[in-house]
This record gives C-alpha cells, structure tokens and sequence, in this order.
C-alpha cells in the first residue's frame, strides 16, 4: 500500500504518464474492496478514457490560474461583474487579450512578475521539513519492526496485539475481492454497457485494524448499547452537540471515547512511552561513564534473566545446550568484570497481575504450551514465541535451576551462583570440587518484576554491586532509593555497539537530592491534595501553567481547534483512574528494599477483575453524556435511514461507519 502511494507521488512529480495510469490501475481495486464509493464508480471512467490520449506534463487548471485567470480575473470573480449573458460571454472571449494587454504593461513599466524559488528550498521549510522527518523516524522506531519480527499471525505494529482469522483473512483478501469487483465493473458499465454507470456498487464491509476497537457496554433508556472505540467518535459526538446546542465545555468533562485515546489504544491497552528518553535526561551531559577497570575487584553482578534469554543471537538446539551455554556466558561475563558472585534472577508471574494485560497481548494467538521433559529435548524453532508465554518461562527457569544445581562443580570456578525461582532464592559455588547448595532465606521475596527484585540483591551483597541492565526503571528506582543502600550501584548497559558503565552515585551527586528522593511516591493512598497536585502538573504539562482544572484545559484544547483527541488531555474521571494505577506501581517500586511487599489487590487501584483476568478501568462515568448516546449511531432496517424514526435523520446528521443500519439512503455525497 504504501509503495503504491510513493509511486503515484513520483508520477506526478516525474511526469511519467504510462507509470501513472499503471499507478491508477493498481489502486482502483482498493477503492472497491473498502467500499470507497465515489473513487471506485469515477475512476474507472478517468482511467479507460486517458488512455486514448498523451500527457502534456501540466496541470491544465493550475496553467490557467497561473497566466490569464491570474490577469484579469477580479477579485470576486466573474460572479457579480453582470446579470446580461452577452456581456459575460464577450468578458470571457476577451479574457486572454486582457491578460496580454495588462503583461506587456507591466513589462514596459519594470513590474513584470518574477517567479521565487521554490518553497520547499526556503530555509524555514527545509527546518521543519526535517523536523518532521525527525518525528517520523521516532513514531516507527517505537512501533513494532515488523521486518524482524518472526510471529507468522498478523500484528498491529501499533500496539502488537495479534489479529483474529477473520480480520487476517480480510485483510490478506482484499485486494482479490476488489479487483474481482473492479474487472465486473468495467465490463458490464463500461464496455458492454449492460448495467448503468450509477447503478449502486455492493459493499463488502470488510475489517480493518480499526475494527479491533473495544466495545463498552452503556445504557440509555433501559437499553445496552455497544459503544466502540474509533477514531470517529470524537468528531461525530461534537457534531451532534452541535445539533443539540449542547455546552461544548460541560460536553469535554465526558472521556468521550470508551477508552480515553490520551491513556490507551484503541485495543484496550495501555499507551506506551519512550522509558529510554527519562534516562537520558537523567544522565543529561554528566561524564558519569566508567571504565570497566575503574570497579574494584570481588565486586557482584546482577543480571535480568529473562532478558538475557530474549536476548540470545544464537539459540542452542537443546535445552541442556542451552542451560550450559548460558552458565558459561555468565561465568566470562564475570571473569571479564572482576565479580566473585552472579545472581540470576527473574521475574516471577501470579495469576493476579498489573502485568497480565501485556502478557495476554503478547502470547495471544499461536503460542504452545510446553513441558521440559529432558536435557535432549528440543528447544522450539520460533524461540520468541516460546517465551511469550508466562507458564513457558517459568518452565524454563525452573529447568535452569534443576541443571545448574547438577553440573560438575569446576564449572563454576571460583564464582558464587545466585538463582531466583518463584518466591525463593538459592546459591550455588564449587566447595573444593564439590557443588554447594544452599536456600538463601534472607532473599526470599514476593517481588513480580526483576527489577525491584536486583535491587533488593544489590541492597544485600559485596560493596561493588553491577547491574547489567538497560531498563530505565532501574536507574530511576536506584536514584530514589540509593541512599538507603551501603553500596557503591553501577549499571552496565551492555549494547551491540558500546559497553557503558554508569555509576548511580555520581548521578546522586549532580542532582538535587529532593528531585532524586521523590522520583516514586510513598503511600498506597491516594488522597486529595495529591490528586489535586498531579491534576495541576498535567495541566502544566499540556501548557495551562496555573490551571487546576483538567477538563477546563481539555475544553480550552478544543477551542484551540485540537479535534484529535490523541492531542486531547485525558479527562478528570479517566485522570483519577490513571494516577491510582501510577501511584500503586510507585507504591511497589519504594518498597522495592523491602523483602515483602504485600501490595493490596489493584482492583481497588485503576484495575478491574473480569472473568478472572486484571483488566484496565478507565472510567468510571458513562463516556457520553445521555442526551447525546442515541444519537451516536442509529440501527435502522427498514426506512433506509430516511424518516424520523431515524436518530440521524431526525438529527439532521449523515449516518457514520458507526451506525449499524442496512441500505442506507443518509450517507453524505463525499462518502470517500
């Protein structure tokens, strides 16, 4: 799709006729399969009738505007010069004689019209021609690589989330679907002429991505409607508040959207940041990067397990391959850094989790459940799906600790082994050839994620403590907890092109120390003041300096002409659901030294048990406004949306891709 866009651009900028009406027969099966009425009935017309005829390079009517029409044509045009029809004809006949008259003119006076350069060489346009290149660049970056990915299901390179078959089969059938409409088109309208041209054009309703938008149930007048989340709703309900004379200001207090589009995808999840960026601005330009030689020796490395395994290049065919390939990589990792103790550990996965969102997403479809029987078996060829799936990771630690703790003991050297597994914690080193296990009491924790868990190891081990991590969250929870730890916390960020060594102390000492102690909240509790607090920041931070009120802000946002609403604050109710689910993970994150944390249930802290899945709760108020749910769609089935019974007709309102009505007569002239 895109390569055919590119290259109708280029036809037009070349010149190259024969590309251009290849490009046009290429897209017209698009406008068929997705029901793009107007395009799919003219273009065809166009497409069969230009190729009789050659190309002449110009656009005839930016021609005309350019050389006589600019001349002599008056300022309101020729509309209001004369009501006589001899008098307009003899103004048009004339009009190229007027228009050489007034040239020649103004050549003899030196007022001849000299051409400028063109804009897209002016400097201001160059600037911002590469800033948007720039922001481009940083919208794919943060979208999936889909060129990398090995999943064979479809994913939305957006969100990641994996398609159903029936979306996928749209989508891959497509254009099959439109070219066949598009050959019957031009045959029967066209060259035998047994059906006439304006005929009505069948509709296939085919899916999209859009299409994946979560419905929310409402109710309006003992009645469930399905709301669905679109891109659409936002400009539909302004539209019927228009109607309606509704107050635009009282109408922006409403999230407006099931999902609120500033906090969450349109799939249900999350909106994912850019963590790296915070990094960066944490390091800023200090010159806190170390050698590897600067560590004293007898140091401790602690390494993220899981993602050392997703970060493997080349995968062992076997899984005992694979637990002595790993220990081997830690002991040289070790050695090569002067640590005398390694503690591997991982995250750990209950039922009940803030978490489980994003792993259902991830191991949606087509991922299998499998058992570790034996060192021989083999490890699955899609190795990333392999661990998408929660149950499968734990498998894999689980058989990672059974192995470790029974290889020959001179493997080890003289390297102390910590491996974390479920809520426990062991060691393993070689005792004068033999291997030394043990169950380490003092590392027993219920923490979730790796990353506060390292933390809790850093706090309990050697002076020199080195955490091979690229995570954000680890910097930040390290330079708000730092003081309360007697060692001296490095991080390794270990990339493919450079090895950077960062010291958290150095950090600590060029920031202040009440912006580093108050990087993660302190209370489970979320109280007024601070809600009223962090409703002000976001003010701030969309620009209204002062403001206390967020749905004023969203309503001033809207009268600047932002109708996005991506571009749009959240609103309070959605806001307040949003720092609920903020603080409690900043609530775990503080107790990260803490061995256990026994964190309350989220369903009281922005999330919702359904079905026995953690959920997202994003609002807690209807997202419209009564008055105006009816109108956002109608169902019609019979009146082909043409008489009052109608929401839309009696509304005054063209019907929408949300309206779920059949032959519909109310869709709006420019339905492309």
């Amino acid at each position: 799709m895109a390569e055919m866009m590119l290259l109708f651009q280029r036809t037009t900028r070349e010149g190259n006729w024969i590309l251009h009406l290849s490009t046009v027969s290429i897209m017209m099966p698009w406008y068929f399969a997705y029901d793009r009425v107007n395009c799919a009935r003219y273009l065809p017309v166009y497409w069969t009738e230009t190729q009789k005829y050659g190309f002449n390079l110009t656009a005839f009517d930016h021609v005309i505007e350019q050389t006589f029409n600019r001349e002599s044509k008056s300022k309101g045009g020729l509309t209001g010069i004369t009501l006589k029809r001899g008098a307009a004809h003899r103004w048009v006949l004339s009009e190229h004689e007027r228009s050489s008259t007034s040239n020649q003119c103004e050549i003899m006076a030196g007022k001849e019209f000299l051409s400028r350069n063109r804009k897209e060489l002016d400097q201001s346009r160059i600037k911002c021609d590469a800033m948007h290149t720039k922001n481009v660049r940083d919208s794919l970056l943060s979208f999936i690589n889909s060129f990398n990915n090995k999943n064979e299901q479809l994913l939305n390179i957006v969100t990641g989330g994996i398609i159903s078959d029936s979306l996928k089969n749209d989508i891959e059938n497509a254009y099959a679907y439109g070219n066949k409409e598009f050959s019957t088109f031009i045959n029967d309208r066209l060259v035998e002429k047994k059906i006439d041209l304006f005929h009505p054009i069948k509709y296939f309703k085919l899916k999209t991505f859009s299409d994946t938008g979560k419905n929310v149930q409402t109710s309006v007048k003992s009645e469930n409607i399905a709301l669905k989340t679109s891109r659409q709703l936002l400009s539909r309900l302004l539209l019927v508040a228009k109607v309606k004379n509704l107050n635009l200001e009282d109408l922006m207090a409403f999230s407006l959207n099931p999902i609120p589009a500033a906090l969450g995808n349109y799939g249900g999840s999350l909106v994912k940041t850019n963590k790296a960026k915070l990094m960066h601005f944490n390091l800023g330009h200090q010159n806190i990067h170390l050698s590897i030689t600067n560590i004293s020796p007898n140091s401790t490395l602690i390494i993220d397990g899981m993602a050392m395994l997703h970060q493997l290049k080349c995968v062992p065919s076997t899984f005992g391959e694979l637990a002595r390939t790993l220990l081997k990589q830690l002991v040289n990792i070790a050695t090569e850094l002067n640590c005398t103790r390694v503690d591997f550990v991982t995250d750990s996965y209950p039922d009940i989790s803030i978490k489980q969102g994003e792993r259902s997403r991830r191991s949606a479809v087509g991922v299998q459940l499998f058992k570790i029987t034996s060192e021989n078996q083999p490890i699955p060829k899609q190795w990333k799906k392999f661990l998408a799936l929660s149950v499968n990771k734990e498998a894999i630690i689980t058989f990672l600790h059974q192995i470790w703790t029974s290889l020959p003991a001179e493997l080890y050297k003289n390297i102390i082994f910590f491996i974390t597994h479920q809520t426990k914690c062991y060691s393993i080193n070689n005792d004068a050839g033999n291997l030394n296990i043990c169950d380490i009491t003092y590392l027993h924790c219920d923490h979730e994620e790796a990353d506060s868990r390292m933390l809790l190891h850093a706090s309990k081990t050697y002076k020199n403590v080195i955490i091979k991590s690229c995570d954000a969250d680890i910097l930040v929870i390290a330079l708000s907890l730092g003081i309360k730890t007697d060692s001296n916390l490095y991080i390794l960020n270990d990339s493919q092109h450079n090895r950077n060594l960062i010291s958290i102390a150095d950090i600590y000492e060029n920031l202040d120390k009440s912006v580093c102690e108050a990087m993660i909240g302190e209370s489970w509790i979320v109280n007024t003041d601070l809600k009223l607090t962090s409703e002000k920041f976001v003010c701030d931070l969309y620009g209204y300096k002062g403001c206390s009120s967020i749905n004023l802000c969203r309503y001033n946002w809207l009268r600047l002409g932002i109708l996005s609403d991506t571009n749009l604050p959240p609103n309070q109710d959605s806001l307040q659901k949003h720092i609920l689910r903020a603080n409690y993970q900043a609530g775990i994150n503080r107790r990260s030294l803490s061995n256990f944390i026994n964190a309350p249930c989220p369903s009281q802290h922005g999330w919702k048990i359904s079905e026995g899945i953690l959920e997202v709760d994003w609002i807690s108020e209807d997202p419209v406004p009564p008055a105006l749910i009816g109108n956002v769609h109608c169902k019609c089935k019979n009146n082909r949306c043409s008489t009052g019974s109608c929401s839309c007709h009696s509304s005054k309102l063209h019907c929408s891709e949300l309206c779920l009505c059949t032959e519909c007569a109310n869709l709006p002239d420019n339905a492309d």
